[in-house]
C-alpha cells in the first residue's frame, strides 16, 4: 500500500497544543514514498501500520475511531509528555478529524520482550534484570510533574464505566476468573482499592509485548496510552504475569532486581483491575 493513499489533513493548532507539539505534523509529506504494511491489530481495535522506505527511518501509523480514537489521543498526549523523560516513540503527526484519529510516530528499535525471551531463553535472567532497571527508572520520574491521573480509585471508576458501556470482555478473563460475573468482580474491585497507594509514574499496561528489546537490551516502551500516576504495582503485577509464561523464578527475579518486596494484596488487586481493560 502506497502511503499517499493514507493522507489526511494535519491536525489543527489546538490539537497540537493538547498533544504538546509546537509545529504542525504534515502527515502527507512525512509518509510520502513509504510503503505501508499491517503490523498488528492494536489493543482495543486500533489499526497499526508499519511504514518502511529504503534509506529512511521506519515509522508507525496507528488509527481508529470511537473509543479507540479517544485512546489514541490519550497516547499522543502521553508520548509528548514522555519525550526526553523515557525511551518511547516520538510523535511526528496527529491527524484528528471526522471522528477518526491517526497517530504517526517513530519506531522504537527491536522486537517485543516476549518474542525475545522466546528466542533467547538462555539469556532470560540477564534481560529480566535490565527490564527491572528500565521500569525502576520510569517509576523514578517525579510524580509532581505528571499531569495524568491513573490512581487506583480513578481506574476503578473507569472500570465501572467500561463495564456499563459494554466494553469488558468476560470471555477474556484470566483462567482463575473464567465464567465469573463481571458485576461481582466489580464489587470485589471496589472493596480491594489500596488504602495508601504507593504512587509512581507508571506505564499502565506494562506487559512484555509493550517493551522492545534489541541486542539483549531493552530499548523502550510502546503503547503508553494508560500512563499516569498510579500504584507501582500497576506495572509490577502485569509484567510479572507476563513473565510467568516463561521459566519459573523470572517474576521473582524481576522483583529482586527492581528492589520491591512481594505484596500479594496489591498484585491481586491490579490483576483483577486489568480484567476490565
Amino acid at each position: 500500500m502506497l502511503c499517499r493513499d493514507l493522507w489526511r489533513r494535519p491536525y489543527d493548532r489546538a490539537d497540537r497544543r493538547e498533544a504538546g507539539l509546537s509545529q504542525p505534523g504534515d502527515l502527507a509529506a512525512l509518509i510520502q514514498g513509504y510503503e505501508a504494511v499491517p503490523a498488528t491489530a492494536g489493543e482495543g481495535g486500533a489499526t497499526v501500520l508499519r511504514l518502511a522506505a529504503p534509506g529512511r527511518p521506519t515509522l508507525f501509523l496507528k488509527s481508529g475511531t470511537g473509543a479507540v480514537a479517544t485512546d489514541i489521543r490519550a497516547e499522543a498526549r502521553r508520548l509528548a509528555w514522555l519525550a526526553g523523560r523515557a525511551p518511547v516513540p516520538t510523535v511526528l503527526a496527529l491527524d484528528d478529524r471526522d471522528g477518526e484519529v491517526r497517530l504517526l510516530t517513530t519506531a522504537v528499535p527491536g522486537v517485543s520482550a516476549h518474542d525475545w525471551l522466546e528466542a533467547h531463553p538462555e539469556s532470560a535472567a540477564a534481560l529480566v534484570a535490565e527490564l527491572a532497571r528500565m521500569l525502576a527508572a520510569l517509576h523514578a520520574l517525579p510524580v509532581a510533574g505528571c499531569p495524568f491521573d491513573a490512581t487506583p480509585a480513578v481506574r476503578v471508576e473507569e472500570a465501572a464505566r467500561r463495564l456499563a458501556e459494554g466494553l469488558v470482555d468476560a470471555d477474556d478473563f484470566d483462567d482463575e476468573r473464567a465464567g465469573a460475573d463481571p458485576e461481582d468482580l466489580l464489587v470485589q474491585l471496589h472493596a480491594g482499592v489500596p488504602a495508601a497507594p504507593d504512587l509512581v509514574v507508571a506505564h499502565g499496561d506494562c506487559t512484555l509485548d509493550n517493551i522492545l528489546v534489541e541486542d539483549s537490551r531493552p530499548t523502550g516502551f510502546i503503547d503508553v496510552g494508560r500512563l499516569g500516576i498510579a500504584d507501582r504495582w500497576q506495572d509490577l503485577a502485569l509484567i510479572r504475569r507476563s513473565l510467568s509464561e516463561f521459566e519459573d523464578g523470572l517474576s521473582d527475579l524481576l522483583l529482586t532486581a527492581y528492589g520491591a518486596p512481594q505484596d500479594q494484596a496489591r498484585e491481586g488487586f491490579h490483576l483483577l483491575l486489568d480484567e476490565f481493560f
